[in-house]
């Protein structure tokens, strides 16, 4: 389980402070998903970093199976899977040798490596593209590779930031259909996006507007209340969006 606790994010310059997030908490259980929307600027990103322990919050707790999150936990951090837009791939190297790169930072030994890479290829159905360089492969199938080497470690928790953000119609299915694969083994799952068909896969939804959580709901409420996202997020942020159209 994931409890996140009045956390709040400041960044500070000589000029001014920035309150990234503020007073934010929820609960994730085992094998949930939850999607977070929100307009560019709202948080998300800095949120997911924080609850992924690649910053600390200002303010505020989070819990990941009642451990404590912390950048040099390294615990923690085994317990989570991380997948951003801009999560590095080597095209240099095959995706086999990316993937058993980082089996071996993970801790495991030659074999387990092994194993697991093969089983995860099985699992988002890449095998064939084990042995050829990343610098070679679609944009759907690097986006397999980035979410195996989150899963490489077998995490109760995995973070996805705009997963088919630049998908095609088809490679965007795939992944969807991988995260569905995740639920069934309880993984838990964050997903942020601002596509429809993702959020229909999730469990919950939250929304995020100038750091502040205004709307969390069972995602089915939302697809019955509102016809679009754009008319939950007018509603529930007051946004008149007549008068931002210059109507």
């Amino acid at each position: 389980m994931l409890t996140v606790n009045n956390i709040s994010k400041v960044f500070s310059s000589k000029k001014k402070q920035i309150k990234a997030v503020n007073d934010v908490s929820f609960k994730l259980n085992s094998g949930e998903i939850l999607g977070i929307v929100g307009p560019n600027g709202a948080g998300k990103s800095t949120l997911l970093r924080m609850i992924a322990s690649l910053t600390l919050p200002t303010e505020g707790t989070i819990k990941i199976n009642n451990n404590y999150t912390s950048t040099h936990n390294r615990g923690i951090k085994d317990d989570i899977g991380y997948v951003a837009v801009e999560t590095g791939l080597y095209g240099s190297m095959t995706s086999f040798e990316f993937l058993y790169y980082f089996g071996r930072v993970h801790g495991y030994g030659k074999k387990e490596a092994f194993n697991r890479i093969t089983e995860l290829a099985s699992l988002l159905d890449f095998d064939y593209y084990l042995y050829k360089k990343i610098s070679h492969l679609s944009t759907g199938m690097k986006q397999k590779i980035s979410i195996a080497r989150g899963l490489l470690h077998k995490p109760h928790l995995l973070i996805l930031d705009e997963p088919t953000n630049g998908l095609d119609i088809i490679a965007a299915y795939y992944v969807r259909e991988i995260i569905k694969k995740l639920k069934q083994t309880q993984t838990s799952i964050i997903i942020s996006t601002h596509i429809i068909t993702d959020i229909k896969m999730c469990d919950r939804l939250i929304v995020l507007n100038k750091g502040n959580l205004v709307y969390e709901s069972n995602t089915m409420d939302v697809i019955n209340n509102y016809n679009s996202l754009e008319d939950l997020f007018f509603d529930v942020t007051r946004y008149n969006k007549n008068v931002k159209m210059g109507m």
